[in-house]
């Protein structure tokens, strides 16, 4: 098409932020519904989450262009494989609505628009949940886990695509630490390759009125080893040791100190997550010059 919905340039993850805070994809969404015959109302950005949008009762997610060539730029095709898979295995994710690319006059623009879930986060659920009903939670979301982590053969990302595994966020480790995980990693004898969902902590989890857990945002999914999952619970959210015990069992072991500290290793936005704990835990960054010591922050962070 020759019509211009986007004025901008995407250059980065910061670029495409911008533009979501200023409403510029707006005129782009509106052009989503309109030709797919969808009504939509009033567009309201979901915070925290640049590139979805709710509209009425549905959601658009919108997705960076190809012509950048991001990392970023594989998500939509990732996303759509990965929900149907976990449909597949009886998982419950978002409907799909529509799905589709917008071809502006400069970049194309990938999207999908899923029903708006009748839910809530869990993020908003699990401070006001008593131990028991931490418990419970956690269990279902360990059926949940045992159900996709799986092997399969669906077109999904392997965690050492070289855009993963080597991602320029590991420029922010100390240069040792760099060297040191790059051997660790090279020498680790990992088990089979299975599904993973690549961002699995409480705000991709919602719960309905019949407290089922569904998934949500697959753009991260991968071919990864079992342990990668792990990553996000202590990366992203609060340390909760009942949670943690009632899907893991006993934790606070050799043998999971050392799960926990490769699920950092091999997640690709791992070093960020590492620079908010180490910040939390009031230690330095130029510290964690291996992957022993970074053990020790586990270690710390579980113990």
């Amino acid at each position: 098409m020759n019509q211009c919905l986007f004025h901008g340039t995407i250059a980065d993850a910061q670029a495409w932020g911008s533009y979501h805070k200023a409403k510029a994809f707006f005129p782009l969404i509106k052009y989503i519904y309109e030709t797919n015959h969808l009504k939509f109302g009033e567009i309201i950005p979901v915070p925290g989450v640049s590139g979805v949008y709710k509209a009425g009762n549905t959601v658009v997610k919108l997705y960076y262009p190809p012509e950048t060539e991001l990392v970023y730029a594989k998500f939509y095709r990732t996303e759509i494989n990965a929900m149907e898979f976990c449909k597949s295995t009886g998982v419950l994710t978002p409907e799909i609505i529509r799905t589709g690319v917008v071809r502006d006059s400069v970049y194309r623009f990938p999207y999908i628009v899923m029903a708006n879930l009748d839910g809530i986060e869990a993020s908003e659920l699990l401070p006001g949940y008593d131990k028991s009903k931490k418990i419970a939670f956690s269990i279902k979301l360990k059926e949940i886990t045992d159900k996709i982590h799986i092997k399969t053969g669906i077109d999904i990302p392997c965690y050492h695509d070289s855009l993963k595994i080597d991602s320029y966020l590991w420029a922010r480790m100390p240069e040792s630490f760099r060297e040191d995980r790059k051997r660790y990693l090279a020498e680790n004898q990992f088990p089979e390759l299975v599904f993973q969902h690549g961002d699995l902590w409480d705000r991709n989890i919602f719960v309905d009125k019949q407290e089922r857990l569904i998934l949500i945002d697959f753009a991260e999914s991968l071919i990864a080893p079992p342990c990668y999952d792990l990553g996000p619970m202590i990366l992203n959210g609060p340390i909760d040791p009942v949670r943690l015990e009632a899907y893991l069992g006993e934790y606070r072991n050799e043998a999971f100190y050392e799960k926990f500290t490769l699920a950092w290793l091999l997640n690709w936005f791992g070093a960020i997550f590492i620079e908010w704990r180490v910040k939390e835990l009031g230690m330095d960054m130029a510290g964690i010059t291996s992957v022993s010591a970074l053990k020790d922050v586990v270690v710390k962070l579980l113990g």
